[in-house]
């Protein structure tokens, strides 16, 4: 698993239907997913966010949802907001890494960045991939099953969610072709002198 920025204007899109749908930039702060935590039968990639410490979670329980991520001494990091998680074509996400993550986020400076880097490394080293992996199918299945259970009210809507993620996609495939449609226009043209 790694860490993955996704495209705002993406997301932004998703939120039009799911007001769950998390906020991925916060004054200049890119929101970091991890993926590809889950597959659909449509093979569709799912990423879930990864949530900024809270004290709060000191009290919660990993579950089929929510996965927190502790350390050495038991120290709490973050989350992984499985409930969270959302569709995404392979066109919208990429890879964080050190040499891009300027590019993706604002930073005061470089020592800022060296510890955002360092603490997104160690927060990658302490998740426990099987279990981010197995709950995402169940929590995926579950909320599948029980639509109108508890549990699925407080997750993203993963069926509308894909649908509007293939629509997604099939939109930004037309416009790409217009567009070269349009550029194969513009240069025979230019070809004959039009």
């Amino acid at each position: 698993m790694k860490w993955y920025a996704l495209d705002k204007e993406y997301v932004n899109y998703l939120k039009q239907f799911d007001s769950i749908v998390p906020n991925i930039e916060y004054t200049g702060k890119l929101k970091c997913f991890l993926g590809i935590v889950f597959k659909s039968n449509d093979d569709i990639s799912y990423f879930a966010p990864l949530t900024s410490y809270k004290p709060k979670f000191k009290t919660l329980k990993n579950d089929i949802d929510f996965f927190k991520i502790i350390g050495e001494n038991n120290k709490i990091y973050g989350a992984i907001a499985l409930n969270n998680m959302i569709p995404v074509p392979e066109s919208e996400y990429k890879e964080v890494t050190k040499e891009n993550l300027a590019t993706l986020r604002q930073f005061e400076n470089k020592r800022e960045l060296r510890n955002y880097w360092k603490l997104l490394e160690k927060e990658l080293k302490y998740i426990d991939q099987t279990f981010i992996l197995n709950s995402a199918e169940k929590l995926f299945q579950f909320v599948e099953n029980n639509p109108n259970s508890n549990l699925a009210q407080r997750c993203c809507d993963f069926q509308l969610l894909e649908e509007k993620c293939k629509e997604y996609t099939k939109m930004i495939s037309t416009k790409s072709f217009q567009e070269l449609e349009y550029d194969e226009i513009e240069e025979d043209c230019d070809e004959i002198n039009i």
